[in-house]
């Protein structure tokens, strides 16, 4: 996976992300308390998917879309892609070095697309996957290798707010909740 193979999902994910900022906002407002940090997750991943569906370079995978997952093929080579937060990763690669030998999995033909928000925007990195024998979850299979920064303005998105209610003030990271480590995606 090259960097131009992941400009379309870094849109994608930044218009999420800055989405789900706005949806907090308008929900703290309604409510006078923001969303739960899982409901803030479900809504990250939720809108990458609709605007992946939008999308005719990309295939959402319906397999991963009812458990709040996010999969997708590339249009063009076939590649396959599962999502998921740098943290998700993290905890997984611990738990899978602790229990398991990595050498009892089986090659697949999934790449992971690993993404980390920070306040200057997103990292986007990518790791071969693997898996369990009679088991769908999908694991690294090594560390993932960082494929580069997309910042928060870009030629195709409004500018970050950087005023008082700022985007990152408000969600930081995100990607941290347990539902996201555990299941079957």
């Amino acid at each position: 996976m090259e960097r131009s193979d992941a400009d379309p999902l870094a849109d994608h994910l930044i218009r999420s992300y800055l989405g789900t900022a706005a949806h907090s906002r308008q929900f703290a407002d309604e409510w006078g308390q923001p969303p739960t940090r899982a409901a803030q997750a479900q809504i990250l991943r939720s809108i990458p998917q609709v605007l992946i569906l939008e999308d005719e370079r990309l295939i959402l995978d319906p397999e991963y879309v009812e458990s709040g997952r996010l999969a997708y093929e590339v249009a063009e080579t076939k590649a396959l892609y599962l999502v998921r937060s740098s943290a998700a990763v993290t905890i997984e690669q611990g738990i899978v070095q602790r229990l398991f030998s990595i050498a009892g999995f089986h090659e697949s033909p999934v790449t992971l697309v690993v993404y980390r928000f920070h306040k200057e925007g997103l990292d986007l990195g990518h790791a071969p996957t693997r898996r369990q024998r009679g088991r769908r979850r999908l694991v690294a299979a090594e560390p993932p290798e960082h494929l580069g920064t997309w910042p928060f303005a870009s030629s195709t998105l409004p500018p970050f707010n950087q005023g008082s209610s700022e985007a990152w003030r408000e969600l930081g990271e995100l990607g941290h909740d347990s539902e996201e480590v555990g299941g079957n995606a």
